[in-house]
């Protein structure tokens, strides 16, 4: 028995089914005109992928288009109105019903659910969202690394089905109680929008030297003025040149160890190159700093920067129990070292020395959920990053570790390293070239402490808020998934069929519902036999 259905006690004259009961359930199509970037179009006929769901809506922002002559051309996932559409690969179970749309289609990784008629698409919805809908995919999933349903085992769910004029009913009480809790939502929402524009106007008032500009002032008339930005260019280039040096010598001992096991040696570190200076238009576009400060390129700054090597260099067969630790996106994303069930051997790592990071490294996640950056703590392990992940270095003589951290955070660092992703299903980080030469507001060492320290007395107000705020946000998805579960056990209609038995008795009970869904199920594959027969019969 699934669990979670195990003492599932049914109201009077409901009836447990399955999904295959009472829908039809229809794939992407996944032959040889399934739409590829290449098919899509500026405006057409809309294909909606996974990351098109959110919510229970569909979004258009990145949503993408085919032509009417490619969408001709496909055999499965065609959409008509009222189809609910479920997702199974990836982020299972988002959800919604395609409505005031003419047509569509789907992409492999979702499924469409074509209920019956005598099936009220909306509590089947809500159904989906539910306590129950949630266990039914732990359930089915195939618990491989990428969260996996098919149709089939969807077409496996179990569904309490009410009658039809009490699933009316349900729909009415639920979205009555959702009315006023989706309000509260809505303001916790604004609230958190509102602090994520203040995080980032502090940010940007951090890094043009708003928030020091009296610090400065006092330094300066105590005769302590900050060293100028112009004087650490120097220092800035010997520090690179140093690490350069320690990235030589170890590259030197792992060739000599390669050679004594007789194993492919490591690629040579690339030497730092100059970088060419901030053109004229491109300061124009730029802040103004402040007298002391100066505007450099990323690359300057920093040390390293490494994109994780292509996919083919870390396949699955690659993987051991324990071994060098590989690091994923998720890592990043979550903030947790801890995170992630990857493992090379030493002889393999030896092979991707090159792509090594141990504590005290920053990891960038660089494709889907982008921008993501992570300082590994001191007790990380050694390990190795993957395809999806951007390693970046820092010397704490040149930068201090929050202030590097922030800047990198602020919405304007986060806007010029997004690569262009126009006609692109999921957004990338810019290549290691285009990040070299990203602008970075610089100035002393001693000043970057001040700003940090500025930034945290303002943000640590706006952390406490915005913790309360996701508190909130999570007891309110608490009570909305209480409301689903007692909709479910029929105690939201418990008074209404006490007053109105006639509606869920005889003709209009659930397993007379199901009858007559048999029934037309068993006339319409009927036709489609004979129309079958016909066409075989002119051949």
């Amino acid at each position: 028995m699934i669990k979670g259905f195990e003492h599932f006690k049914l109201p009077e004259n409901w009836k447990l089914c399955t999904t295959k009961d009472i829908a039809k359930l229809i794939n992407g199509d996944r032959g040889k005109n399934y739409p590829s970037r290449q098919h899509y179009v500026d405006r057409g006929i809309p294909f909606i992928s996974a990351g098109n769901l959110n919510e229970g809506k569909i979004l258009f922002d990145n949503l993408n288009y085919i032509s009417k002559k490619r969408y001709d051309l496909l055999n499965n996932g065609k959409l008509i109105e009222g189809d609910i559409i479920y997702c199974i690969r990836g982020t299972l179970g988002k959800s919604a019903i395609f409505s005031n749309l003419e047509n569509g289609a789907i992409a492999s990784s979702l499924v469409i659910i074509r209920l019956r008629e005598g099936i009220n698409r909306k509590i089947f919805f809500y159904y989906l969202d539910s306590p129950f809908g949630k266990q039914l995919i732990k359930h089915f999933d195939n618990g491989t690394a990428q969260p996996n349903l098919s149709a089939e085992s969807v077409s496996k769910y179990l569904i309490p089905l009410a009658p039809l004029p009490e699933q009316h009913c349900i729909v009415e009480k639920i979205e009555e109680l959702f009315s006023e809790l989706d309000n509260g939502i809505e303001s916790l929402k604004k609230a958190r929008e509102q602090l994520k524009t203040y995080r980032q106007a502090v940010l940007k008032h951090a890094f043009e030297g708003k928030l020091t500009g009296e610090w400065r002032e006092q330094q300066i008339q105590a005769g302590n003025p900050p060293e100028p930005a112009e004087k650490l260019l120097p220092r800035i280039k010997k520090e690179r040149e140093t690490q350069y040096q320690k990235q030589v010598e170890a590259w030197q001992k792992a060739c000599e160890q390669a050679k004594r096991d007789g194993s492919k040696k490591p690629a040579k570190p690339k030497k730092p190159k100059d970088l060419p200076p901030l053109i004229e238009k491109e300061l124009a576009e730029l802040p103004e700093l402040p007298k002391g400060w100066r505007w450099l390129r990323f690359g300057q700054i920093v040390h390293d920067l490494k994109r994780g090597p292509f996919g083919s260099a870390i396949k699955k067969e690659f993987f051991v129990p324990k071994g060098i630790k590989v690091y994923e996106q998720k890592n990043a994303i979550y903030k947790s070292a801890m995170m992630g069930d990857y493992y090379i051997s030493n002889e393999k790592f030896k092979e991707l020395s090159g792509f090594e990071v141990k504590a005290g490294d920053y990891i960038v996640s660089c494709s889907g959920t982008i921008g993501k950056i992570y300082r590994l703590p001191k007790n990380a392990e050694k390990g190795v990053i993957n395809q999806a992940l951007l390693r970046i270095k820092i010397s704490e003589k040149l930068l201090e570790h929050n202030f590097f951290l922030n800047i990198f955070e602020s919405s304007h660092f986060q806007t010029k390293i997004l690569k262009d992703t126009k006609g692109s299903a999921m957004p990338n980080l810019a290549g290691v070239k285009e990040l070299e030469l990203v602008p970075f507001a610089y100035c002393s060492l001693t000043e970057q402490e001040i700003i940090v320290q500025e930034i945290e007395t303002r943000l640590s107000v706006c952390d406490k808020l915005e913790q309360t705020i996701e508190d909130s946000l999570k007891k309110a998805e608490a009570l909305r998934q209480s409301i689903l579960k007692k909709a479910f056990e029929g105690e939201l209609t418990k008074e209404w069929r006490e007053a109105h038995p006639e509606l869920i008795s005889g003709e209009n009970s659930a397993e007379s519902l199901l009858a007559r869904i048999r029934t037309e199920k068993a006339r319409l594959a009927g036709d489609g036999k004979q129309r079958q027969h016909r066409k075989v019969g002119k051949k």
